[in-house]
This record gives C-alpha cells, sequence and structure tokens, in this order.
C-alpha cells in the first residue's frame, strides 16, 4: 500500500496524480545449485487518482493496471561462516503502462553488490549498492526519471519464538541531463519478520520517505 506516491507542485497548488495504490505482485524464484537464484515477478496494481486532469487533460486515471516484469539473477561470490557477498543482476521489461504511470517508458537494467555480516545473537547487518540504467529517460512535470546510483543498509535482530525486528535505509541518486534535475528519493523502513514454518516466511513493513 502506498500512500501519495507521486505528487505535483507549483507555487500555488498540490495535485496528486496517483494518490493510493495498491500492488500484488505474482512471482517466483528458482535456485540454480548453492550459489546461484533466478526470479520473475510483475506487479498488478489498483490505483486512484487525478492524473493530469487539473492540467487540462480530461482521461481519468485507469483504475486496474499492470506494471512492469522483472527478470533478476543472483550469484553468491564470498560465502564465508560471518560474511557473504552477492552479485545481482535485473532486468525490466517496459510492458507496464507508463502513461497510467504504471512502468517505465522502456527497459532497465540494474546491477547491485550486496554484503552481509552475521553477528554473534543471529544478528545480520547488510549493505548494497549498485547502478540502474533506463533505456528511456522521461520528464514529469519538474522532475527527470532516468539513471540512478542505488544504496541501502539494514538490519535483522532476532527476538524470542520465530521473530525478527528489521530495519533498513534505502535511496536512490538520480542524474542531472541538461540541466534537469533527476528524482532523489530515500525511505526508511522498520518492520517483523516471522518463520512460522520453515517453509514459510511472512513479513510486515512501514516506511516513510525521507
Amino acid at each position: 500500500f502506498l500512500d501519495k506516491p507521486m505528487r505535483v507542485h507549483t507555487v500555488d497548488r498540490v495535485t496528486y496524480p496517483v494518490d493510493h495504490r495498491e500492488t500484488a505482485w505474482l512471482g517466483g524464484a528458482l535456485s540454480l545449485g548453492s550459489s546461484v537464484v533466478i526470479d520473475a515477478r510483475i506487479p498488478l496494481s489498483h490505483q486512484t487518482g487525478d492524473r493530469w486532469q487539473t492540467w487540462g487533460d480530461d482521461r481519468p486515471l485507469d483504475r486496474w493496471v499492470t506494471g512492469d516484469l522483472d527478470a533478476g539473477l543472483r550469484v553468491r561470490v564470498v560465502h564465508g561462516d560471518r560474511f557473504s557477498a552477492f552479485f545481482r543482476g535485473q532486468l525490466t521489461f517496459g510492458t507496464g503502462n507508463d502513461h497510467q504511470f504504471a512502468g517505465d517508458a522502456n527497459y532497465s537494467a540494474s546491477w547491485l553488490l550486496i554484503g552481509r555480516a552475521t553477528l554473534p545473537g543471529g544478528i545480520v547487518l547488510a549493505a548494497t549498492g549498485g547502478v540502474k540504467l533506463r533505456g528511456a529517460e522521461v520528464e514529469v512535470a519538474d522532475r527527470l526519471v532516468g539513471d540512478e546510483l542505488l544504496g541501502g543498509i539494514g538490519a535483522s535482530v532476532p527476538i524470542p519464538g520465530c521473530l525478527h525486528v528489521t530495519g533498513e535505509l534505502v535511496g536512490a541518486l538520480g542524474d542531472d541531463v541538461a540541466h534537469e534535475r533527476g528524482s532523489s528519493p530515500a525511505e526508511a523502513r522498520v518492520g517483523v519478520l516471522a518463520h512460522p514454518r520453515s517453509w514459510l516466511a511472512v513479513a510486515f513493513r512501514v516506511g516513510t520517505h525521507l
């Protein structure tokens, strides 16, 4: 559930082309040996908002939209008792409806390096950094949606029972093209992760923009 994921503001007014969005992802993953995992997923969303109607576009926002198809590959490059490192590559196909804010105008590709350390007591610390390249840069109101540097840090702390408390900080640094500024969002999240069965995990997270 996203609350006001897109806001356009001028000196005298603020509008929300997308006001709320609820999304379910359909996907799966397959392990190839002990070091390689491939995965794919596609989002299905319901959304509300005024689109560009207050800016002279009378077409309403589509309520039900399908987003972009993602396909990824994760490879473990370091496997130690306390420290592991992974490489992840992801290709996003422009299968969504970008005119309804449900996907990019073209393909995008990203790659990340992920480091994970396990401390005494089962505490896990992780950090990641990488780059995302878009096949088409798009200007939306006063923002340029283009290439980005990606990064994040997080921690998981076990508590009695089958629960873990999680916290993470993630962000992106957009590039500047032809004096147009790229978007650079950051978000903080906290959550709870449960493993009621060996084959089942359930997570709940909340976050806020920074």
